[in-house]
């Protein structure tokens, strides 16, 4: 079975970056789907993932669209990256990271505790009982 790998919330392009670079660990050909609905944000996160395909020679390929629903049907996994309260709130997690003095790894995973919801809709070898059923 092709692997169908789709990313919801791809725009936040430095979390996207991190999930792609472990991707291209892999090597192994799959469709990777990036969704936003913040358009600009799209394009910036979907012409970094080309750039860091093409350098790695990667058997991805890549898809950008801003309605999840043009990529759902085909996925095997889905990763929901959505950030809550969106830029303003993290603008206001970096903030408390400044004053706070912590460290950018650990800002990382305290931003993931406090602004995102990350777990996987849908897989076949893993379903979450927290996600909501895929319209």
């Amino acid at each position: 079975m092709h692997e169908s790998i789709v990313i919801i919330g791809a725009g936040s392009a430095m979390f996207t970056r991190g999930l792609v670079a472990d991707l291209l660990q892999r090597n192994r050909p799959c469709t990777l789907s990036l969704v936003d609905c913040d358009a600009d944000a799209l394009a910036v996160a979907e012409g970094m993932t080309r750039k860091m395909i093409a350098a790695r020679r990667a058997p991805i390929t890549l898809r950008a669209a801003m309605d999840r629903r043009d990529v759902l049907p085909s996925a095997t996994a889905v990763i929901c990256t959505i950030g809550v309260g969106g830029r303003r709130a993290q603008r206001q997690a970096q903030a408390k990271q400044r004053q706070r003095g912590i460290q950018e790894e650990a800002f990382h995973v305290r931003l993931l505790e406090d602004h995102f919801s990350l777990f996987t809709l849908h897989s076949p070898l893993f379903t979450s009982a927290q996600s909501p059923p895929i319209e």
